[in-house]
């Protein structure tokens, strides 16, 4: 009897290939497109099962939904990259990226050095100053003042950069 059953079964599925190989592509007003095998509204939504999940997009972003049967080729072509490859190389790319991530090597030593030159500056700076309050100079402590502000405001935009790099590395 389950012999009988499962032939019918498959006859019925390769005369009306549409049962097995019908589709959906869910055109939203921004451009982007999803496929997937089925959908289904709720309230003001329209949910569907991609990337492991349901997700659910509002009514009002869909342009349209339309039935394909297979997945004709133009339309893999039109689809966001992800779409049309299978997840193992989805997995890969994701993979290489990060590694190629890791591998992009912070110049520390390089940051370093333009620290230290700042520093030495400020500090040449600072003497200037303080030999100006000596001398009770109001103009040139005025200058070395203003040096030594331009010169800290380097120091932090050069850390800065440092923790962004570091921040993007991971």
């Amino acid at each position: 009897m389950k012999k009988i059953l499962a032939a019918i079964a498959a006859v019925a599925l390769t005369m009306y290939p549409s049962i097995c190989l019908a589709s959906y592509i869910i055109h939203l007003k921004n451009g982007r497109e999803f496929v997937t095998e089925r959908y289904w509204e709720e309230g003001e939504q329209i949910k569907f099962k991609k990337y492991g999940g349901i997700i659910a997009i509002q009514k009002n972003l869909v342009k349209k939904i339309e039935e394909i049967e297979g997945l004709p080729e133009e339309k893999v072509k039109t689809m966001p990259k992800e779409q049309g490859k299978p997840k193992e190389e989805l997995h890969e790319e994701k993979r290489k990226e990060e590694r190629e991530k890791k591998a992009k090597k912070i110049d520390v030593a390089g940051y370093e050095k333009q620290k230290a030159a700042l520093m030495e500056k400020y500090l040449k700076v600072r003497e200037k100053y303080e030999r100006a309050i000596k001398a009770e100079d109001k103009l040139a402590r005025g200058v070395a003042e203003t040096e030594m502000s331009e010169l800290l405001k380097k120091l932090t935009e050069v850390e800065r950069k440092l923790k962004k790099e570091e921040a993007a590395k991971k």
